[in-house]
């Protein structure tokens, strides 16, 4: 979306803590649109940019980050310009795509060009980028990489966490004090078991809790429609929001859900939500194995349950509903744990250092 204070201009530059930051024009098409608008917004971004940056002078090193065409884009740059390249790689949404099967004959032979055309990218990077150990796995086996990504974790602003005690989240003004609240802030997407939830909430209908989702996603229209036949009254939707309200969002739960579903590719997701419920003190219910769960368990900042599982989704609601002790120390670790291993800071750091050495190479 265009941010309030801009226009959706061709060019258009600032300054921003001592950063020359050049903004292009946009498809504004986000979650709410099909993907033919975000996919054609994708390639429009990607061949202006590939225009603007090839008349800046010396660039020393490129960065390129999905989606598709942007990482695209920025992997010729950096070969006419003859830098080093690094190429970040967020969301393996091609892999996800396969090995959730949801692709004809015709998608799979597009998928196999994209895949080429990606494995290319990747083998012919200085430095490939992932948000963690088992992205970093799985992309190396899927695209035989000779070299093991590095990994760079999703990580959170200090700034935003760190000023405030556990006490100071725990009454926030928004919360709702009559009833335990559980929480999914976030994407609405088909990665996620939303619909296990629903049946978690049916479950504890008859007890002091309530579920609020909030955001948008491919998934909304479908879980509203269901948690409406199922009649469930302690369960809410609310539209998405900017990221401070999210935030704030976080702070009115007890407890936050992120419930992966069972493909394993799902297993490498390691959601910034995660981290952002941690830092504010609130423990977090993930599904079992991959990045997520090893984050909580080192952290001590949740639990786990058996993927699909809402029979154990509600046992560990039921747990902090009855044991406020439980519910605050796992906050306290949690908030503890993210503030020391997983801010933007210390991960800004790696990058700096990588991007050196790639520099000093050259």
């Amino acid at each position: 979306r265009i941010y309030d204070g801009y226009k959706n201009r061709l060019f258009q530059s600032e300054r921003v803590d001592g950063i020359n930051v050049i903004r292009l024009f946009t498809i504004a098409a986000g979650k709410k649109h099909g993907m033919l608008m975000r996919g054609l917004n994708a390639v429009v971004y990607a061949f202006l940019s590939l225009m603007t940056i090839s008349l800046i002078r010396n660039v020393d090193v490129v960065c390129g980050t999905v989606p598709y065409a942007s990482g695209l884009g920025a992997f010729l740059v950096a070969k006419l310009k003859r830098t080093a390249f690094v190429y970040e790689m967020r969301d393996p949404w091609l892999q996800v795509i396969y090995d959730t099967g949801r692709m004809g004959l015709i998608g799979k032979f597009v998928y196999k060009i994209l895949f080429s055309v990606e494995r290319a990218i990747l083998c012919c990077s200085d430095r490939v980028v992932v948000i963690g150990r088992e992205m970093a796995g799985m992309i190396k086996a899927a695209y035989r990489l000779k070299e093991m990504p590095t990994a760079i974790y999703n990580a959170v602003e200090r700034d935003l966490f760190e000023s405030d005690s556990y006490e100071h989240i725990e009454q926030s003004e928004s919360k709702d004090e009559k009833n335990f609240t559980v929480g999914f802030i976030g994407n609405l997407a088909s990665q996620y078991d939303l619909e296990m939830m629903l049946d978690s909430a049916k479950a504890l209908r008859n007890e002091p809790c309530n579920f609020v989702f909030v955001g948008e996603g491919s998934q909304k229209e479908k879980i509203k429609d269901k948690a409406e036949k199922m009649n469930l009254s302690n369960v809410r939707f609310y539209d998405a929001v900017e990221h401070s309200k999210a935030l704030d969002w976080i702070s009115r739960c007890d407890v936050t859900v992120i419930p992966l579903g069972d493909e394993e590719i799902y297993k490498v997701y390691l959601p910034l939500k995660a981290l952002e419920s941690l830092a504010s003190a609130r423990p977090v219910l993930v599904s079992d194995g991959g990045e997520l769960a090893r984050l909580i368990t080192d952290s001590n900042g949740g639990a786990v349950f058996d993927t699909g599982s809402a029979e154990q989704l509600s046992k560990l609601i039921i747990e902090r509903i009855s044991d406020s002790d439980l519910l605050k120390n796992q906050g306290i670790a949690g908030r503890s744990y993210v503030l020391k291993n997983r801010t933007r800071q210390a991960m800004a750091e790696k990058y700096l250092e990588l991007f050196s050495k790639l520099i000093s190479k050259n």
